[in-house]
């Protein structure tokens, strides 16, 4: 198998690891299910998705098979070793013996500030627009889908002008393009007030449309206590959440309904 995860060192919990080559190898091949992922690994598809989903764990002999197929060296493959064995030892200076080893080598990604995105959240109308011509390019289904929200024709039509005069979408023939480009937003000072309004268009949306109903209006949220050793975790399994709702997103082949998130994550130290 071809090498997928380019950074082993950043993960903590060897079954995100998994589910994150699991959605790199799916997500170029829409035809690679559970079940071919399974075999590759030389694995059942029921004992494959129960490791998965946390049902079961994997054996040191196992890890060691499954993570030379996905090609790591040496250093990657003990590394990963020492993340199953954080999990399944039995006896706690094995455990905590391999935490320290994990703690030794990670290197999780680093959040850094970049400006060259700042037009996708100049506001909530602009990201809805250029995240709904990803899967619907058709112009006029996007405005109809946009107005559905609360976004007028002509409002529409300016923010489209500015991102084809910004050249991150194209317009031809009735058509909105999605040139390609890394739309990944990590800029500090305007993702939380863009956050902030981003909810608020979707609560109004709720509020508008009946107030929240079960299952296709439904609101979470959470304050959990943890340590801060653990933060890495919890925070790693967030953005595994995320990625998973892309993948899913990304094997659908005609939209016929969206699901629109506001996802907040919020460290508050004592």
């Amino acid at each position: 198998m071809e090498k997928k995860i380019n950074n082993v060192y950043g993960y903590l919990d060897y079954r995100i690891l998994l589910n994150e080559d699991f959605i790199i190898r799916s997500t170029s091949n829409k035809n690679y299910s559970l079940r071919s992922y399974a075999r590759d690994l030389g694995l059942s598809a029921g004992f494959l998705s129960e490791i998965l989903r946390g049902k079961k764990d994997l054996s040191i002999q196992n890890a060691g098979n499954i993570f030379i197929r996905l090609g790591f060296n040496a250093n990657e493959l003990k590394y990963a070793e020492n993340l199953v064995q954080m999990k399944t030892a039995k006896e706690e200076d094995e455990r905590e013996a391999a935490k320290d080893f994990i703690t030794k080598f990670y290197n999780g990604t680093k959040y850094q500030e970049r400006n060259d995105m700042d037009l996708i959240i100049k506001s909530p109308w602009h990201m809805l627009m250029f995240a709904i011509a990803r899967k619907l390019n058709n112009k006029a289904a996007n405005f109809q889908l946009l107005a559905k929200l609360g976004l007028s024709e002509e409002d529409a039509n300016e923010i489209l002008q500015e991102f084809v005069a910004s050249e991150y979408l194209d317009e031809k023939d009735g058509k909105i393009l999605v040139r390609e480009i890394d739309s990944q937003v990590k800029n500090h000072q305007r993702i939380l007030d863009f956050s902030k309004e981003y909810f608020e268009v979707l609560c109004d949306f709720v509020h508008a449309n009946g107030g929240v109903e079960v299952p296709t209006r439904v609101a979470h949220s959470l304050a959990l206590g943890i340590s801060n050793e653990n933060f890495e975790m919890i925070n790693e399994a967030h953005v595994h959440y995320i990625k998973t709702l892309n993948r899913i997103a990304h094997q659908s082949q005609n939209a016929d309904q969206y699901i629109l998130v506001s996802n907040l994550f919020v460290q508050v130290k004592n």
